[in-house]
């Protein structure tokens, strides 16, 4: 073992080399990462639980089980005045897109509770429809996307 010690340090360079090439590398393949991963966990094969499971949403209404909160701070009320149409821009922009599967805002409900005391603080809840598997992770991208292109 000290003959390993010894030959690491003379040789620290090649070491140092080495963990530059795996940083690297791990740098480049790192934004492919979220697209991997398996949010919800679970496995890809059909099983039992996923029987059960695609035989309720065929059956049965969905609840909203995956769903984004988006939330808008602005200089003007979103209830009246200038902020209510940049609220209503953006929920047009979410409406649109064909993963949003419902909305759940000011506008649609008329209750206060979506703003905040001095009203120039809002939320939306972005209920998702996605299919069979792990894609809401993928969503994020394209729902931040929206929100910037309605808010441009």
């Amino acid at each position: 073992m000290e003959r390993f010690a010894r030959a690491l340090v003379r040789r620290r360079w090649a070491v140092l080399a080495v963990w530059v090439v795996i940083g690297v590398v791990a740098a480049v393949r790192a934004p492919a990462t979220p697209a991997l991963l398996n949010i919800r966990g679970g496995s890809e094969r059909e099983t039992e639980a996923s029987r059960a499971e695609d035989l309720l949403n065929t059956r049965f209404s969905r609840p909203i089980a995956e769903f984004f909160a988006v939330t808008l701070e602005g200089p003007a009320r979103f209830d009246s005045g200038g902020g209510r149409p940049v609220l209503d821009t953006l929920l047009a922009g979410l409406e649109r897109q064909p993963y949003v599967r419902g909305l759940v805002s000011y506008p649609a409900t008329g209750d206060t509770t979506f703003l905040s005391r001095d009203r120039k603080s809002t939320f939306v809840i972005v209920a998702l429809d996605i299919g069979s598997g792990d894609s809401a992770g993928a969503l994020v991208l394209p729902v931040r996307r929206t929100v910037r292109d309605a808010l441009a």
